[in-house]
This record gives C-alpha cells, structure tokens and sequence, in this order.
C-alpha cells in the first residue's frame, strides 16, 4: 500500500479498465482504510485497446482498426506524470483467435516497450496485472480464447524486471469462476460490478492491503 500512498497513480488497460469499476473500487477502498494518507489516482483506459498494434478483419463493423497504446502513451506519460504504473492488456490482443507465435511475439513486444517507455518517462514503480479471463466455455470449433489468455498471463508472471510486479488476475479470476455457477460477463469479456470487485480484490490484496 504504501508503494501508492503520495504517489501519483495511473491505470491503463482497455474498455475494462475505461468502465472505470475496479479503479473505483480500488480507490474507494484506500481512502476509507487509510484516511490520513493521500491518493492520486487516475483511471486512463481506452475501449478496444492493444499493446500488440493488432486487429481484426472488420473490427467496429469497418470503421476503425483497433487503437494501439502506443499512439498515446507518450501524451499519456507527459501529461499525467506518473510515479507508478498499473497496466492491464492482454483480452485484445490475441485478437480472439487461437493462439499464434507471431501474436503472442507481438503481445510480448508491447508489454516489453510499454515497461520502457514508462521508466524512461520517469515511472518508479510499472504493475502489470495479467489478463482478466475470458468467460465462456467453447462450444465444438469455437476458439478457446481463455487459454490464450492464459498463456499471456503465464508469461507476464514470469518476467523479472527490477521496478516491475505482474499481479496474476486472470489466474484469480479463473479460480473464482469456477466456483461459481454464474459467469461474471453477460459477453464473455466485459464483467459486472462483482467482476471488478474481485479486480479490485485481486489488485489490493497484491499491494499488500
């Protein structure tokens, strides 16, 4: 906890982060637990975002590929100034389809450039939460996507970069889910409020709280 006590904090990730329900959570939970200390925190995901630069054939009916971090992390950096870092990607850059070694490369790639450029900007501390799961069991053909993601979330839980800690939601995640007898998105890929709480959980207990 007190890696973001005083500091200032910023969220990145994709449409779950940019909902804004775990980061709410989050920031609720600090401030009734630790009144007398200080939270700066700001929630900056984007809808459909990748750290991989890739997208699908069609994605948003045609209008518009996938935006990638890349195109705004440096305004992001400059303007918000972070001490610490908490990023989660991963649900769109596999681009739900089977796993791929030139997606997986790409995935990895971002994580790896975005964990420089963070430091570069001056970030102490970058906290990579790996991928929220994927709720749906495939059906004959259909893709299992969660296992895609699981392979994400192993990789990023074996990185050992000085100034970088991997929270293992997805594994989380997965555990919960299975124990449970309703999925925790209505589309497979967006939770509810009892989604983000164990997000928030998740992210909390990690940081020591």
């Amino acid at each position: 906890m007190d890696a973001i006590a005083g500091k200032r904090v910023v969220f990145l990730g994709d449409s779950i982060t940019q909902a804004g329900g775990y980061v709410a959570f989050t920031t609720y939970y600090l401030e009734k637990l630790y009144p007398k200390k200080d939270f700066d925190i700001l929630g900056l995901g984007l809808a459909s975002e990748t750290v991989s630069g890739l997208s699908e054939d069609g994605h948003a009916g045609g209008q518009f590929p996938r935006p990638c971090l890349f195109e705004r992390l440096g305004r992001v950096l400059e303007k918000a100034k972070p001490e610490v870092v908490v990023a989660c990607y991963g649900m769109n850059d596999g681009i739900y389809l089977p796993l791929d070694k030139e997606r997986m490369a790409a995935f990895q790639k971002g994580i790896t450039k975005l964990i420089e450029q963070c430091k570069a900007a001056g970030a102490k501390q970058i906290v990579l939460v790996t991928p929220p799961i994927y709720d749906a069991v495939p059906k004959g053909t259909e893709v299992d996507y969660d296992a895609v993601l699981a392979e994400y979330a192993k990789w990023e839980t074996g990185l050992k970069v000085p100034g970088v800690r991997v929270i293992d939601l997805h594994t989380a995640m997965r555990k919960a889910r299975d124990g449970r007898t309703e999925p925790f998105s209505k589309d497979k890929v967006h939770p509810g409020d009892d989604g983000h709480l164990l997000i928030a959980r998740t992210v909390l207990t990690a940081l020591g709280v």
